[in-house]
């Protein structure tokens, strides 16, 4: 009898075991892709509510064919990889929708991009603290939260997982990727200080309405923070590119530290009126503020040169641009309907093709003593001017015969017709050489004063 009784405890306890083995932990303990696939095979329909748990081992040459079995089985399944002898996962797993959990191996230094992209079931991640380099989860959108490692230096891969809704960057992060979390569900967060670069459109169109930047980033990639919630944003002294806040419709305030040399990225940003340019800014980037909200704006004179389109289509009233400024890019002032007044320095040779392209209330306009070329529709459609200064003497050959093509008209309200005209003011120049060139407003006969 005791003897009977003996084998019974052991009988209980080998199948308490197997059970262990089957249901707790790592799940069942398979040791090929094989035995996965009859295993599975075997199990009910689930969903990703309930997975199939599963632990296995896996080298290099079976992880393919685990992917492959998982991604056809069409059953629900959660894989811890725990002791598999692998240094970096690559992208067997993408678009592997019945992937719910996953487990990656102690000594995987590298997540790859794209490793795990379209996972849409994948709710659970464990990342080991051997990972350095992390991406690969981009459109996994049931991922509600992630832990990031200490080990991590080079951040992205998370961008379209748009359940992603809280994160914590450890301070082992130097570099955050370009879209790394780009279209997720983030309302706020902190870049600790070790980070030095922010990757274009690493946190744009997410749900950000705060962020902290540390004060080690040197560099805010294009994009950036594009099409966030941002209402204010404090750029750090270490700063010094700064690109990256383009339709942001909500922010009304930020702050450019003196350590700024090029300045772009604040495009579409309907609600910033105002900006205050450093004097460390040297150069002045493409769509910088353009289809932003600004009325004003100073240009200081350490600037060089200013991009294409760089305030087009703004609500500036006025534009001095100082003798620093060298170059200005096509389009740069173009669509500005509220400027009424312009002052071009002396540091510009050529006015570039148009630049004041549709400004239809510019009135006054100074050119300075360096321009010498002016080139087509550098003033197109600019209606309303009426007073034209020339500093400089422009050849014939640089001065464009549609520098001032417009469309104007003459009525009894004042108004202005759709007829086609090209400007005389180009041969009365020419005739006349430096000097003020005034017009009636609605005509298009110019003479010198």
């Amino acid at each position: 009898m005791k003897n009977r009784k003996h084998g019974l405890i052991m009988a209980v306890m080998v199948i308490i075991a197997l059970a262990f083995t089957a249901c707790s932990g790592g799940g069942k303990s398979l040791n090929s892709a094989e035995a996965l696939r009859v295993y599975l095979d075997k199990r009910p329909a689930n969903g990703p509510d309930k997975p199939i748990k599963v632990a296995m081992k896996a080298n290099e040459m079976m992880i393919e064919d685990i992917a492959e079995v998982i991604s056809g089985a069409g059953k629900y399944v959660s894989l811890n990889l725990s002791g598999s002898p692998l240094t970096e996962i690559s992208d067997v797993f993408r678009n592997c929708k019945t992937l719910v959990g996953i487990t990656i191996p102690n000594g995987v230094t590298g997540i790859e991009e794209g490793a795990f992209y379209g996972c849409t079931s994948l709710t659970s991640v464990t990342i080991p603290n051997s990972v350095t380099n992390l991406s690969g989860f981009n459109g996994c959108d049931s991922l509600t939260g992630v832990t990031i490692p200490n080990s991590v230096t080079d951040l992205s891969g998370f961008s379209g997982c748009d359940s992603l809704t809280s994160i914590t960057i450890p301070d082992s992060v130097t570099s955050i990727g370009a879209s790394a979390f780009s279209g997720t569900g983030l309302p706020s967060v902190t870049i600790p200080n070790n980070v030095t670069s922010i990757g274009a459109s690493a946190f744009s169109g997410t749900d950000l309405t705060s962020v902290t930047i540390g004060n080690g980033v040197t560099t805010i990639g294009r994009a950036a923070f594009s099409g966030t919630g941002l209402t204010s944003v404090t750029i750090p002294d270490s700063v010094t590119n700064l690109s990256g806040f383009s339709d942001c419709t909500s922010l009304t305030s930020v702050t450019i530290p003196d350590s700024v040399t090029n300045l772009s990225g604040f495009s579409d940003c309907t609600s910033l009126t105002g900006i205050t340019i450093p004097n460390s800014v040297t150069g002045i980037g493409a769509s910088a503020f353009s289809g932003s909200g600004l009325t004003s704006v100073t240009i200081p004179s350490s600037v060089t040169s200013i991009g294409a389109s760089a305030f087009s289509d703004t609500d500036l009233t006025s534009v001095t641009i100082p003798d620093s400024v060298t170059s200005i890019g096509g389009n740069v002032f173009s669509a500005c309907s509220n400027l009424a007044s312009v002052t071009i320095g002396n540091g510009i040779k050529s006015i570039s093709r148009m630049a004041f392209n549709n400004c239809h209330n510019l009135a006054s306009l100074t050119i300075g003593n360096g321009v010498t070329s002016i080139e087509s529709e550098a003033f197109s459609y600019c209606i309303s001017l009426t007073r034209v200064t020339f500093q400089s003497r422009i050849p014939s050959r640089g001065f464009s015969s549609y520098a001032f093509y417009e469309i104007w008209r003459s009525t009894a309200s004042g108004g202005f017709s759709s007829a086609l005209g090209n400007s005389d003011l180009r041969s009365t120049y020419l005739a006349g050489g430096i000097g003020t060139y005034t017009r009636s407003r609605g005509t298009n006969a110019w003479a010198k004063q």
